[in-house]
């Protein structure tokens, strides 16, 4: 429809004055017009009133003037056929001069011309102005189908910091307390399906932030759907933890026994004494 607006705008600006014209236009008018109505976005009807809004208004009153003259039993309201206006529009442009369709036609009655001049204009612009309606709401019936289907809003409570009374948690959806009080997050936390960050956000096991493309109406949801997706992160992040701190584990446990078994100091005097000696001193 945009298309169809441009070509009818251009040439209802530049004008249509010889055959050529008329022939150029006709030819991309019939190119935009019948592909609207094989898609359903265009009637027949519409298509040839369409075809003389493209003209000046003087040709289009020496059109209508002549189409009036040669079809007298047609009803006023309804369109003329359209190689009826294209032949209409070839007859006019033969019997008349550029300058004369600048200078515009002198009707038989003015303000008949006139009166049916702005009431197809009048015409015209509600039909563009409903065809705009209709695409607008298709653009938002097509939003609207093209939402996941399990996102879902949240309710207003979950957004920001409300009442005590009426705080919901992010992750489980429980009315009563927020997520760092969450019990469900230390039950996940256990199982090593998350964790807590530096800044004490809930985390995947990796460090990394839940993607905002995983599916799910709160936090809890899409921690599962991610596990889902990438089985076996679980079993690695706890090996992974495993692995560092063994080291840590074994430094400490020969620390331990290092400290269980203490090494018995030796008297430095008493490896230069005689053996009677040192029996005689330990007896005293």
């Amino acid at each position: 429809m945009q298309d169809l607006d441009l070509l009818l705008g251009h040439y209802a600006w530049v004008g249509i004055l010889i055959s050529a014209d008329l022939g150029e236009y006709h030819r991309k008018f019939l190119l935009i017009t019948q592909y609207l109505i094989s898609k359903g976005c265009l009637s027949t009807l519409e298509q040839c009133r369409f075809f003389l809004q493209g003209l000046q208004p003087a040709l289009e009153a020496c059109i209508s003037q002549h189409l009036q003259q040669k079809f007298l039993d047609h009803c006023p309201d309804d369109p003329y056929d359209l190689s009826a206006t294209y032949e209409a529009i070839s007859f006019v442009l033969m019997g008349m001069s550029s300058t004369t369709l600048a200078q515009g036609p002198t009707p038989s009655n003015p303000s008949t011309s006139l009166t049916t001049s702005s009431q197809d204009h009048t015409s015209a612009k509600i039909e563009a102005l409903m065809a705009a309606i209709a695409s607008l709401g298709e653009m938002f019936k097509s939003a609207i189908q093209t939402q996941p289907v399990g996102a879902r809003p949240r309710p207003p409570a979950a957004i920001g910091m409300g009442a005590p009374g009426l705080s919901i948690c992010n992750f489980c959806s429980r009315a009563g307390h927020y997520i760092r009080e969450c019990e469900v997050v230390n039950k996940y936390i256990h199982t090593g399906k998350c964790k807590h960050s530096a800044n004490g956000k809930v985390v995947l096991t990796s460090g990394t932030m839940v993607l905002c493309g995983i599916m799910g109406a709160w936090l809890r949801d899409c921690v599962d759907e991610w596990h889902r997706l990438n089985p076996g992160q679980m079993a690695a992040q706890m090996l992974f933890e495993v692995s560092a701190i063994a080291p840590v584990l074994l430094k400490d446990a020969v620390d331990q026994s290092k400290c269980s078994c203490p090494t018995k100091p030796v008297d430095q005097h008493s490896e230069k004494m005689p053996v009677g000696v040192f029996t005689l001193n330990r007896q005293t």
